[in-house]
């Protein structure tokens, strides 16, 4: 018989019990019954009548406290009982437990049974007066026959009597065996090295339940492959995390239930176990399923300037975002496209998730945008005097801004006239004002300047001198009587030349101090010749530089 076969034995050997005691206490009741019909008044060994108890030789239940009292009293005699238990279990396995056993028990009955009447007669006649043919004679040995097999019915029923004991006793010990940890543990092992995951489980469900199989690792380890292989994953799980819980630090079984949580796409699971393990000693073994954080186009910090952001994670991963401070979920914002920070401090936290669901840690990036406003417009034009058709520009304009402005001295805005390409104003007297609006909306301070517009002139070097020494005395570097304010030398101006200088034509003059010890050049100026604008010149290098003086 194969050990899994021992599966249903209670079964079996509790319908065999039930058998057997009903054709004992059949049999002997019908040989009770029998006497009685035949005689209601049975003799005792003295040939007087008495009462016949009709239970006699039925077979007595026998309680169970007394059959595990019996079995403790025996425990020293196991090596017989399971030599009895083997017998019977094979008996079992041919149908022939109740046969067998009955058979051998009559046998010894039958001899037990001649020798006792032989006994019994020989000691009635031994004691009683001989009477030959009378009546009385025949009485006494009619009762003595019928008495004779009463006994011997009581004895049958003795004897299946102990034969139900020896079986309930064999019984409760292959029970005790099939309940212990040992017993199911080395048949679940066999039964899962068979490849017969279904029957191992059985056994080694039972073995995990003790004591002693909540301490082995490898054992709880086989069963959860046993449930994998038969497709309860979750309970193969299950089986894992409670061998964690015993041993938290066993770096092999958390292994084992990251690679079957991750081979079974169960991502929620990992990141459970991932954030419980993320800060113990055995982190290490996290390392092949963590998703890495979110990275950003742009270093976080501060920027003058609108910052236009992508976030980055490894290949295979959804992220997702927020800008409100919240912590970002599976239901947060999907990055799709870039996010545009414009103004103000923002924080964008981000996760990446994988395609079975392990979700990053949150990655979180601050981005201060103090956005600058753009600077006053700087204009083409340095002297007050232009000539017509001169076209003004902005020379310090960015891609994105535009510029406005007045003519009349009020403070432009986004509803004066807009900037294009240069202003050109019509003969005349102006106060020019211009602002500068940027992408941002921010706005410049105002730039503001008298212009007086007229058609071409070339001026006379007599013209040009007269501006020149009237600028001069306004800055307090000459005075009305021709001398310098400072030192007290007369001034000499000496023309050297008229030429274009820095893109103007102008006369070129020289200045010198002279005094009793001799002259001395103070500096070279410039009159231009159409505009009248004075203008200080030096020479770098060989090259004449002119500057509005």
């Amino acid at each position: 018989m194969e050990e899994k076969d021992n599966l249903d034995i209670d079964e079996e050997m509790a319908k065999s019990l039930q058998r057997l005691v009903e054709e004992e206490t059949n049999v002997a009741k019908a040989s009770v019954g029998n006497n009685l019909e035949k005689n209601n008044t049975p003799y005792n060994e003295l040939g007087n009548t008495t009462e016949i108890d009709i239970n006699l030789g039925a077979t007595r239940f026998i309680d169970t406290d007394l059959i595990h009292a019996k079995i403790i009293s025996t425990a020293n005699h196991n090596d017989d009982i399971n030599n009895s238990n083997n017998i019977i279990s094979n008996n079992s396995a041919n149908g022939n437990i109740i046969n067998t056993n009955t058979e051998n028990y009559s046998n010894k009955n039958n001899i037990n049974n001649k020798d006792k009447k032989q006994s019994i007669y020989q000691d009635i006649h031994e004691h009683t007066p001989k009477s030959h043919g009378t009546k009385n004679d025949n009485n006494h040995a009619e009762g003595l026959s019928k008495r004779n097999k009463i006994i011997i019915a009581s004895v049958g029923g003795i004897v299946a009597a102990a034969l139900i004991i020896g079986i309930v006793i064999a019984v409760v010990i292959h029970n005790n065996k099939k309940s212990s940890y040992h017993y199911n543990y080395e048949m679940g092992m066999t039964l899962y090295k068979e490849n017969n995951y279904i029957d191992a489980i059985k056994y080694l469900e039972i073995a995990f339940d003790s004591t002693e199989g909540k301490k082995n690792l490898n054992m709880m380890y086989v069963l959860s492959e046993a449930y994998k292989n038969t497709g309860n994953i979750d309970k193969a799980v299950e089986i894992l995390e409670t061998a964690l819980a015993y041993n938290k630090l066993n770096e092999s079984t958390l292994s084992s239930l990251l690679k079957l949580c991750y081979d079974n796409k169960k991502g929620e699971k990992i990141n459970e176990i991932i954030e419980e393990y993320k800060d113990s000693k055995i982190k290490d073994v996290l390392s092949e399923y963590i998703v890495a954080v979110p990275t950003t186009s742009e270093k976080p910090g501060d920027f003058e300037e609108a910052v236009e952001l992508m976030l980055l994670a490894q290949d295979d991963c959804i992220i997702y975002y927020t800008i409100d401070g919240s912590t970002p979920t599976n239901n947060s914002i999907q990055f799709t496209d870039s996010i545009k920070i414009e103004k103000d401090t923002v924080t964008v936290k981000a996760i990446a998730v994988n395609e079975i669901g392990v979700k990053s840690e949150v990655g979180e990036f601050k981005f201060t945008i103090d956005l600058k406003a753009p600077e006053a417009p700087v204009l083409n034009i340095e002297d007050t005097n232009i000539e017509l058709g001169t076209k003004i520009k902005i020379n310090n304009l960015l891609e994105g801004d535009k510029a406005y402005y007045t003519i009349d001295g009020t403070t432009p805005s986004t509803y004066s006239l807009p900037y294009n390409d240069g202003i050109e104003l019509e003969e005349g007297k102006y106060v020019l004002s211009v602002i500068v609006i940027n992408k941002h909306n921010l706005s410049s301070t105002v730039t503001r300047k008298n212009i007086t517009v007229q058609d071409k002139t070339e001026y006379t070097y007599n013209e040009a001198l007269s501006f020149l020494k009237k600028r001069m005395q306004e800055l307090n570097i000459i005075g009305s009587n021709g001398k310098f304010s400072v030192g007290g030398e007369m001034a000499d101006f000496v023309y050297q030349t008229k030429k274009e200088i820095s893109g103007i034509q102008m006369y070129y003059i020289r200045l010198d101090k002279k005094s009793a010890n001799g002259s001395k050049v103070e500096g070279y100026y410039g009159v231009g010749v159409s505009n009248g604008q004075c203008y200080k010149v030096t020479d770098s290098e060989g090259l004449l530089l002119a500057v509005v003086y």
